[in-house]
């Protein structure tokens, strides 16, 4: 069903000689060499992706992080691509409730993009994923970059010094005005993954959202940022005023509730509470 005219931009971009960006609303999918994707993206922008020429010789996908928004997608994909993701995801597929909540909030992000729901009569459960430890492919280097989940992962081109990082430095609005850090699963390990990927001195940094970076001094954009929005927990700012600050722009289109747990695991990485 679709609930009113589609909100989503479309934009395909050619960032390097190996890497393709295509940009479904804020959702970020990227092709490597034509057959591998990275990003699965909710259930709305994979089947739009792969609607396209650009990801018809797509064989592999590889699975950022276990939230809602780059997994989900792996339901409107074809049985015959192989799936990779991190170790912990395929843990978290044999979880009812987990699952239940990213087809919930992917069936929200959707309608409020004014996209068809899911029919996709696929299940989580059902998915066929190999732990991203056996994958293996020339000039990519699989990195594992926990802060943001547990189970984040970041893809390096050590050829043409790109990193793929999906969210490791939290959520870039697409004015470029503000970074809204994410560190959900620590902040400590949050700030060594973003040291971790500085280290690597990529020449382009791609996002989960909103497009990609060139100039490296982002980390440093996204290590500040977390430390300012620590200090301001320990000096008391609310669950519901971080609420009110992040729940904007872009961001309201994902669901009310998903936000509100956003501002809630962010106060409780601090305080502990």
């Amino acid at each position: 069903m679709r609930c009113e005219k589609s909100k989503i931009s479309e934009t395909i971009k050619k960032i390097s000689e190996s890497l393709k960006l295509v940009s479904i609303g804020a959702i970020n999918h990227f092709i490597i060499s034509e057959k591998i994707l990275f990003e699965a993206g909710t259930t709305c922008s994979a089947r739009r992706l792969f609607g396209k020429d650009c990801a018809k010789d797509v064989q592999t996908v590889i699975i950022s992080h276990g939230h809602f928004d780059h997994i989900a997608g792996v339901k409107e994909m074809s049985k015959s691509l192989s799936l990779f993701a991190h170790e912990g995801i395929i843990k978290l597929l044999r979880k009812e409730k987990v699952t239940r909540n990213w087809e919930l909030e992917d069936e929200q992000f959707c309608i409020n993009h004014g996209e068809e729901t899911s029919a996709s009569a696929v299940s989580f459960s059902s998915l066929r994923i190999r732990a991203i430890d056996e994958f293996q492919e020339k000039y990519l280097e699989v990195i594992k970059i926990p802060g943001h989940s547990p189970d984040s992962i970041c893809l390096f081109n050590s050829e043409e010094r790109y990193a793929l990082v999906s969210d490791s430095l939290g959520f870039p609005l697409k004015s470029g005005s503000i970074n809204i850090p994410m560190f959900f699963s620590g902040f400590n390990d949050y700030i060594k993954s973003i040291e971790k990927i500085k280290e690597l001195e990529p020449r382009i940094i791609c996002t989960g959202h909103n497009g990609f970076v060139t100039d490296l001094s982002y980390c440093d954009v996204a290590i500040e940022s977390a430390y300012n929005l620590r200090e301001e927990i320990e000096d008391g700012l609310k669950e519901e005023d971080l609420f009110e600050r992040i729940y904007i722009n872009e961001l309201r289109y994902y669901p009310e509730s998903t936000i509100k747990g956003v501002a809630k695991i962010l106060i409780k990485r601090v305080t502990g509470a």
